[in-house]
C-alpha cells in the first residue's frame, strides 16, 4: 500500500501536472494555427479567419485537454512507463491513445455544444482525424517521461558515486589517523615503570599526560578538523612525555603566533611529524637535539606550519616510505586535493614546511 501511494505521488506530482497542462496549451495553439492554415489554403474565399481564431483555439484547448488528461490518467494508472517489453509498451500507448481519442473527443464535442454552441456531428472521420494527433502526442509524452527518468537515474547514480567517494575518503582518513606507533606506547610505559620507585610524582604526571593524549585521540576520532591550539597542547603533552625518556638529549620550542590559535587544521597532523623528528633525528644522535614547532600566517589566506629538528636528518628512502610523512601527505591530499604545499628539506636535520588554507570555525 505504501509503495502504491508513493508511486501515485510520483506520477501525479505538481511537475507532471504542470507539464501536461503546458503541453495541452502548446498543442491547442499549434492545432489552431494548423487548422487556420489549412482553411487559408483550401477555402474558396482564400481568407484567413482571424475573428474565429481565439474561439477555435478555445475549442481545441478543451478537446486536447480532455484527450490529454484521459490518456495521462490511463497511462499513469497502468504505469506504462515501467513495462519492459517494447512491443507491449507500444501496443499500450496505441490502445490508450485510441481510447482517449474516443472518450475525450466525445466529451469535447458535448462540451462545445453545451457551452460554445458548436454543433458538430459525431462521425468516424472526426475520430480518425483526431486519433493520429493523439497518437503523436502520446509518443511525445512517453519520450518526455523516458528522458526525465533517464536524467533522474543519472543524477541518482552521480549522487551515489559521490557518496561512495566520500565514504571511501572517510575510511581512508580514519585508517591513516588511527595508526599509532606502538613503540611510543611501549617506551612511555617503560619510562613510567622506571619512575614509579624513583619519582612517583613524575610517573603520575606521565600517566596523566598519556591519558590526555589518548583521550584526545578518541574524542577527535569522528572529527576531521581541530583547532590549532588544541593540536599544539597535544604536541606539547607528547613532547613532555618524550622529554622524560630522553632527558637532556631532547629540547623543544613551540612558537605559535596568536592569530593562528583558532584556525582549523586536520586532527593529529603535527604529532606524527614531531614523532618522526624524534624517531629519525633525535634518537639516532648521541648528543640528542632540538625540535621546533612554529606556526604563523604567510598571508591573509594561508597558514604555515613548520616542524624542524637538528638531528641526523632523513635519507631518500625515509622520506619516501616513512609512515609519518606518508600518512600526513596522504591525508592532506584527501582533504585539500592539490590546495596545499608540503616541502621537506633534509640536508641539515629535517625541516618540514606545510602551507594550508587558513580555515576558521563557524
Amino acid at each position: 500500500m505504501k509503495k502504491l501511494i508513493s508511486r501515485n505521488k510520483k506520477i501525479f506530482s505538481v511537475k507532471q501536472i504542470r507539464t501536461v497542462f503546458l503541453f495541452t496549451i502548446f498543442l491547442s495553439v499549434i492545432g489552431s494555427v494548423f487548422a487556420h492554415f489549412i482553411l487559408f489554403i483550401t477555402t474558396q474565399q482564400n481568407k484567413f479567419f482571424v475573428n474565429d481564431f481565439l474561439l477555435k483555439m478555445l475549442r481545441n484547448f478543451i478537446l486536447i485537454s480532455l484527450v490529454s488528461w484521459i490518456f495521462y490518467i490511463l497511462y499513469s494508472a497502468i504505469n506504462v512507463q515501467s513495462i519492459k517489453s517494447k512491443t507491449l509498451k507500444i501496443f499500450s500507448i496505441i490502445f490508450f491513445s485510441a481510447v482517449s481519442a474516443i472518450i475525450g473527443g466525445s466529451l469535447g464535442l458535448l462540451i462545445n455544444r453545451l457551452i460554445l454552441g458548436n454543433v458538430q456531428p459525431v462521425t468516424f472521420r472526426y475520430f480518425s482525424t483526431l486519433f493520429p494527433f493523439t497518437l503523436i502526442g502520446a509518443f511525445m509524452f512517453n519520450s518526455y517521461l523516458s528522458l526525465q527518468e533517464t536524467i533522474i537515474k543519472l543524477a541518482e547514480k552521480e549522487v551515489n558515486e559521490q557518496r561512495l567517494i566520500q565514504l571511501k575518503t572517510k575510511a581512508e582518513l580514519d585508517l591513516l589517523r588511527t595508526k599509532v606507533n606502538p613503540h611510543f606506547l611501549f617506551n612511555t610505559l617503560n619510562s613510567i615503570a622506571s619512575l614509579i620507585h624513583s619519582n612517583p610524582q613524575e610517573a603520575e604526571e606521565m600517566v596523566q599526560k598519556l591519558s590526555n593524549l589518548f583521550r584526545y585521540t578518541l574524542d577527535k576520532h569522528q572529527n576531521e578538523f581541530s583547532k590549532l591550539s588544541e593540536e599544539i597542547e597535544i604536541v606539547e603533552a607528547y613532547l613532555s612525555i618524550e622529554k622524560v625518556r630522553f632527558g637532556s638529549r631532547l629540547n623543544y620550542t613551540i612558537d605559535c603566533e596568536h592569530q593562528t590559535h583558532d584556525l582549523l587544521i586536520p586532527v593529529m597532523l603535527i604529532q606524527p611529524l614531531v614523532e618522526n623528528s624524534i624517531k629519525h633525528g633525535i634518537s639516532k644522535n648521541k648528543s640528542g637535539g632540538n625540535i621546533l614547532v612554529h606556526t604563523r600566517m604567510m598571508d591573509e589566506k594561508n597558514l604555515l606550519l613548520l616542524i624542524s629538528d637538528d638531528g641526523t636528518g632523513f635519507n631518500e628512502s625515509d622520506i619516501r616510505f616513512g609512515f609519518g610523512l606518508t600518512s600526513v601527505r596522504a591525508r592532506l591530499e584527501l582533504i585539500y586535493n592539490s590546495n596545499f604545499n608540503l616541502f621537506i628539506d633534509s640536508r641539515s636535520g629535517c625541516n618540514i614546511n606545510i602551507v594550508l588554507p587558513a580555515k576558521t570555525g563557524n
